[in-house]
This record gives C-alpha cells, structure tokens and sequence, in this order.
C-alpha cells in the first residue's frame, strides 16, 4: 500500500502558472492605476508639493539648475525623482513642438498641466509596481501561495490605488521600504555584501523621502549585526559600516541637509512643532485602534484579524520566526513613528500587513487534508483577498468626474462677470483675474513665446477669492524694537488658530456666493470649539445663505462635499448687527500674549497710517464740492451705489471724523510682516475684485487695510483712489495717492507707477486742476514704448481734451 503524503506537503496548484504570475499581478496593479489617471485634470488642486519643487529647480530665463530645493518638510530624494522625469517629459515635448522653451513649459503648468501632472502620477504607478513585487518576493518565504495572496492585497489596496494616482512622496517612500525589506532578509538567507549594501542603500533613499523611514535602520543594524556574528566576523562592523552606507545614502539624496544645515534645521524644526502639536501624548489603547483601523478599511477586518495571528509564527515557529519578527518590528516602528502625527498607519504598514496577513491564512489552511485544504483556501481567499480586490476595482473606477470639475463648470454657467464668489481651498479651480495679472508679470510669462502667452491671457476668469488656510507648525513674527536685535516672537502657537480671523462673517457681505469644501469644512467641524469662528460662519450660512448648488463625491464622483451659498438679505440682516467692517480687522485674532508682550516692548501708540488721510474736508464740504460738480451728495452716492450693503452704514471707511478717531496700537504696527505674508494678498485680492464688480464702498476697506500698514502701496491705492471717486470722494483720493507718490520720490530709488500717475491725473481733473492733471498726462504721453497701454490711455484722453478745448 502507499504511504500517505504528508499533510504539509507542499501545494502545487500554482505550479504551471509561477512564472506569469508575478507579470499578471503588475500588469493588473498597473492597469487598475492607469484607469483614470486623468483624474481631475485640467484641474489640479493638489499640494503636489514634490512636482512643485522639481519644477522650480530649474530656471525659466537662464536654465541653470539650483538644485537646493530650498524646503525639507520632506527629504529631497522624491523632488530629485520627479526633477528628472520632468525633464525627460520637456526634452520630448520639446521635440513633438508642443513648446519650444523651458519658459513655455511652465507657463503652461498653470494652464494645462496635464502632460506634467501625468508624468509625475506616473512616477507612484510605477513605484506602486515595485512594491507589488517586493511585497510578493517577501511573501515567497512563506510560501509560494502567500507570495500570490500578498501580491493581490497590495495590488488592490484601496490607499494604494488611490495615493499613487496623486502626486506624493508615499509610493516613492514604500517602494524603497519594500525594497530595503526585501534585501535584508536576503542578504539573511544568503549573505553577500552586495545585497547588504543594496538594503543599506534603499533604506537611506526611503529615509531620503519620508523621515519615517528612518525606522528601517534597526532592522538594518540587528541583521547586519547578528549575520556577521554567525559568520564569525564583527557584528559592530557590520552594523556600523550598514547604517554608513544609508547615511550616504540618505545625504546623496537629501545633499543640502548638510550644504544648508540651517534651512534643513529650521524647516526640520517646524516639521517636528507639527507632530508634536497633533501628536496622541501617549500610547493608550486608542494607538493600536488608531492603526488598525487603516490595515481593516484597506485589507479587510478577517485580514486584519490574521495578522495578530501572524505573531504565532515568531512565537512558535522556528522557520518563520526570522521573517516575521522582522516584519513586526518594522510594521511597530511604522506605526509608532506615524502615530506622533495622528495620520492613518501609512503605506508600508499596511504592505507589510498584507504579507503578514497572508502567511497567517495560508499556515490556518496547512494541518489539514489537501482535498480540504483546497477548499478552505478558495472560502478564506474569498472572504479575505474578495472584499479587497472589490475595494480597490471601485477606489480605480472612481474619478471618471470630480465634485470640484463639477462645481467649476457650474461657475462657468450661472456666475455672472460682475458677481464675486468668496471659496475655500480645494474646492473648484477658478482663476481671478488677478492671478492672470501675476502670472503675466511673472519671468516665465515674460519669456515664453507668443502663442503660449496667448493661451494665458485666453483662460476665462472669474470674479473669485479664496480663504487663505494656515497649516501645520506654528505663527511667529519678528519683533523689531529700536536699539535692539529684533527677535522672532510667537504669535499663534497653533498656525491653524490663524484661520479663524478670515471667517468673520462681515468679510463676505458684499459677495454674492461663498462656496465651502469639505476637505477644509469637515476638518474645522470636528473640534467647533477650537474653531469657533468657522463653526459659527458655517451655521451662519446654513440659517440664511441660499443653498444654489451642492457637489456630492457619488459612483465615479470623486471629491470633497461642495456647498455653493448665495448670500442675500438675511444674511446681510443678520451680519449688519456685528456693525461694520474695521480696517485692521485681521487684528482680532490676535491673541493677547504677542498684544502685551509687544505693547510693552514698543513705544506709546501712534495714529493708524490710514488716519493722515483724514486731512480732507469734512463730510458736509465734499457734498459741497461734488454738488457744484453737478454730482449727487456722497451721502445719496453711497445709498444709491451698487453695493447692497452701504445704505445703513454712516461709519464707512471713507468717513474722516472716523478716521480721525482711528488710532493703532504700537504692536499692530508691529505686525506688518505677518500682514504681508499672511493677510495682504487676501485684501488685495477682496479689494479689486469688489472695485471691478463695483462695489466701492466694500473694496475700500480692504484696500484701506494695506494702506493702514503700507502708505507706499500702489495697488491698494489705486483700488482705494477708484473707490474714493467712484462715491464722488475725489479729495481724499487725492490724499491718498499723493502719500502713496511720497514713497517713490526720486530720491527714493523707487519709481512710481505709471497707473498710479494716471489715476492722479484722472483725480486731479475731477478736482478741478486742469493744469496740473495735463501736466502729469503729458509726462505719461511721452513714454518711448508706443505699445504702453497707460501712454496709450494718456494720449487718448490728451486728444479728447484738445477737441474739447478747439470746439
């Protein structure tokens, strides 16, 4: 009779198919990844901040290289990555016509980023590959059906499909983990310092994108270290000369942490504050939930559940116990070093989990009968290795459509030119008007050819503002006092408790729409009372705002939840009780800390730089003057003005008795690099837009804001000038630019601009000085380049008053 086999006999299902096994399972992680990898394109809403670094390495007028990043939130080894493919893409684009200068390249990002975008999502589909195989090649030591389950969960793993179809470091990080785990254990089974050099290597280029990584160095060292010892050799050597090597490595792909050791601390320094300001304080029970969760939404909870059974196999089997200890310690040091920052358990952790997972299912299946075992591995295969496979075809079939695409075509139909939309971030992609006016001030606009430049100035643009949104680390501010060595004082000490001052509810009564997202919204509403002010607007707009349209990510809809609120009488009812909008209403936020600390260290208050502008007639002798200008009383101006707002407000910004009365705090003045950097581009952006919707009165606030803190600026003048004569004020716009001319006397080194003189010229006519308004047209008329628009507009208006005067 014939010996019965074995029961742990080894299963040769597979056997014939081995060799395409590996290809299918890329080529299907491949193509599930490529599916829509168009996603949301033209749009691009992401932070993408490693293509963004990589584009500017290169410079768009000369074409040298800086290859300083100038930034280490991440390490560099992913900007490098994405330097070279972004080059490779120029070179051929460059070749097929499709531009014809660097300049040209990147002026187009900002038009039609899609050849760039794709190349870089690219990037993560081609690291998700590897990780595929690394993860199978770690799986084949348990077992050639382990290396075929592991291969289909990282295949299909939902974060997986999605992250490498964004442009992030994350795949890039995983695919060398992966890499450096895979050639530890062989350089275990095999020795050969090739492979522990290859290992060491990969372990500083996954540290050189992703500080976490650096968790790969104890796994590296103990191996190194006990293979040595079994070999008779040193361990210590071994260890050291490993970790050596991905310290090279690490600073071969990250150079300027030490050719810009400060920027690298500075910036490392801030990366830390964020941690340990979103940090869990402990390791209660709620870590281990914290990081399971992850591994069971993307492996499913059976798979979860036999990955805590994997640790019998460091427990009671000799065989695997090497293999599994080092996937544990890696899979713990993954999820501790991710927890300080309270983000999910990360890529890697959950690669690992799927091998660990795996070998776990295979080994339940082992002690019994093949005919049984087989028919077990197919039922445990399907409730395992089935709902993820089913998670990750749906994570791949979503993107045919995004809510935020959607919310932009819905711009595109109902928003009327003279309608302003307030949004916040990653909600739809609107371009402003004013961004167009920087990009063509920009050195890569200036540079690029003809017809790029065109395709710019031919994108449609919209009336749109959107909030700024602080992030991580903290707010400081440098705190000049005279006779002193200025020093950097903290303002907030949570940057995120500085979004609160853009969601004052006044700030949004003279718009026509506020759109909310919900990748900023629901964020804000999970701790209202840390984010009050946010909270508060939200119930605002949910009780009187109209809602005129709502996005909601569906099917193939991908994307945060979008609200679109029309703001209408109830709501301007509702926020006309808080009174009226301040010029320094940034400063309300501030909190009382950095107040003292500053009042006590500055001198005695000074008046607001906006009160000199109080110097003007009072309000009776304006009306006067516009009255024998045949114009109507500024106060009838204002209530007859197209702002809906203004009619009830006596206290405007343009009111000198008010502005008389107006007087700043030395520490507000104090704060005038944390306006510039934080809140100056916000108000000039409410004030032209408002200004260009006609809304006078409204922009003229926001304008005044940066004039409070910046006489000089010719920008918020010019909006404040337009503003002033629009409502018949032409002799406070007169002071205002003649305060602004002040700072860019001759003397100065600083020129005024042209726009600036033009606006003069038109207040100096309405003014009634006829000599001095020609003077200053016929200065702007003889500028050489005939093309000049302002000369243009200067000589236009020469003539007409020259046909005026012949007739």
């Amino acid at each position: 009779m014939r010996a019965a086999r074995p029961t742990t006999a080894p299963d040769t299902t597979f056997a014939y198919f081995r060799p395409l096994i590996v290809p299918a399972l890329v080529a299907f992680a491949i193509a599930i990844r490529l599916w829509h990898v168009r996603h949301g394109l033209p749009d691009f809403l992401e932070e993408a901040a490693p293509l963004r670094l990589a584009l500017g390495l290169r410079d768009v007028t000369s074409g040298t290289i800086d290859w300083n990043p100038h930034a280490f939130g991440d390490p560099s080894f992913a900007v490098y990555l994405h330097f070279f493919v972004q080059q490779l893409v120029y070179v051929v684009g460059r070749g097929l016509g499709h531009w014809s200068t660097y300049a040209d390249y990147r002026t187009l990002f900002g038009v039609d980023p899609s050849a760039m975008v794709i190349a870089a999502r690219l990037v993560g589909i081609a690291c998700d590959a590897l990780t595929v195989v690394a993860a199978m090649r770690i799986g084949r030591r348990f077992g050639h059906e382990v290396s075929i389950i592991a291969g289909m969960l990282v295949a299909c793993a939902p974060a997986l499909v999605a992250t490498s179809r964004s442009v992030f470091a994350d795949s890039v990080m995983t695919a060398c983990a992966l890499g450096a785990l895979e050639r530890m254990l062989a350089w275990h089974d095999r020795r050969g310092m090739y492979r522990l050099a290859a290992a060491a290597t990969l372990t500083g280029l996954a540290a050189g994108t992703q500080y976490p990584a650096t968790v790969l160095l104890v796994p590296l060292a103990w191996l190194a270290f006990a293979g040595a010892r079994r070999d008779g050799r040193s361990g210590l050597a071994a260890a050291g000369a490993a970790c050596a090597i991905a310290v090279a490595a690490f600073i071969a792909s990250t150079p300027f942490a030490v050719l810009d050791f400060g920027s690298f601390v500075h910036d490392f320094a801030l990366e830390g504050q964020r941690i340990s300001q979103s940090g869990l304080g402990g390791l209660g029970s709620g870590f281990f939930g914290a990081h399971a969760a992850p591994i069971a939404r993307n492996l499913g909870s059976l798979t979860a559940a036999f990955v805590v059974c994997s640790l019998g196999f460091v427990l009671a089997d000799p065989q695997r116990r090497h293999t599994a200890l080092v996937l544990w310690l890696v899979l713990v040091g993954f999820g501790l070093m991710l927890s300080l920052a309270r983000t999910d358990a990360g890529l890697p952790s959950i690669v690992i989990a799927a091998v660990l997972g795996a070998a776990a299912l295979r080994a339940a299946v082992d002690p019994f009968r093949r005919s049984v075992r087989r028919a077990l591995l197919v039922t445990l295969l399907a409730a395992c290795v089935g709902p993820t496979v089913f998670a990750g075809l749906h994570a791949a079939s979503a993107g045919a459509d995004t809510t935020q695409l959607q919310a932009r075509r819905w711009c595109e139909r109902a928003l009327r030119p003279d309608e302003v939309i307030v949004q916040e971030a990653y909600s739809a992609r609107l371009i402003s008007e004013q961004e167009v006016v920087a990009t063509r001030r920009s050195p890569a606009f200036r540079h690029a050819s003809a017809d790029v430049q065109s395709r710019v100035l031919a994108m449609p643009t919209f009336p749109a503002i959107e909030l700024p949104l602080a992030g991580a680390g903290r707010i400081t501010n440098p705190l000049v006092v005279p006779g002193r060595t200025p020093r950097e004082v903290e303002v907030f000490a949570r940057a995120a408790e500085l979004n609160g001052v853009f969601y004052d509810p006044r700030l949004f009564a003279a718009a026509d729409y506020v759109m909310t997202s919900g990748a900023v919204r629901d964020r804000f509403e999970a701790e209202p009372r840390r984010y009050a002010a946010q909270c508060g607007l939200y119930r605002l707009l949910d009780a009187t705002g109209e809602v005129v349209a709502l996005f909601r990510p569906r099917d193939a809809t991908e994307g945060p939840e979008i609200v679109v609120y029309r703001i209408g009488s109830r709501y301007r009812a509702a926020v006309e009780a808080l009174g009226p909008l301040d010029p320094l209403w940034w400063t309300a936020g501030v909190p009382n800390g950095y107040r003292g600390l500053a009042t006590r260290a500055l001198a005695p208050p000074a008046p607001v730089a906006a009160a000199e502008l109080a110097s003007a007639p009072a309000p009776d002798a304006v009306a006067a003057h516009t009255s024998a200008q045949g114009d109507s009383t500024l106060a009838r101006r204002i209530a007859t003005t197209s702002n809906p707002t203004v009619s009830a407000d006596t206290t405007d910004a343009l009111d000198p008795a008010r502005a008389r009365r107006t007087r700043t705090p030395a520490w507000v003045g104090s704060l005038t690099p944390l306006y510039d950097d934080r809140i100056r581009e916000f108000a000039a952006q409410m004030g032209a837009a408002l200004n260009a919707a006609g809304r006078p009165y409204a922009a003229a606030r926001f304008a005044l804001a940066t004039l409070a803190m910046h006489p000089g600026d010719e920008a918020a003048c010019l909006v404040y000038s337009h503003c002033a004569r629009e409502i018949g004020d032409y002799e406070r716009a007169r002071i205002a630019i003649e305060r602004t001319l002040a700072a860019h006397e001759p003397g100065t080194g600083r020129p005024a601009d042209p726009a600036l003189r033009l606006e003069y010229a038109l207040v100096l006519e309405g003014l009634g000085a006829h000599d001095a308004a020609q003077v200053e047209l016929e200065a702007l008329a003889s500028i050489s380049d005939p093309r000049y628009e302002v000369a243009i507009e200067a000589r236009r208006l020469l003539a007409a008053e020259d046909q005026v005067g012949g007739q």
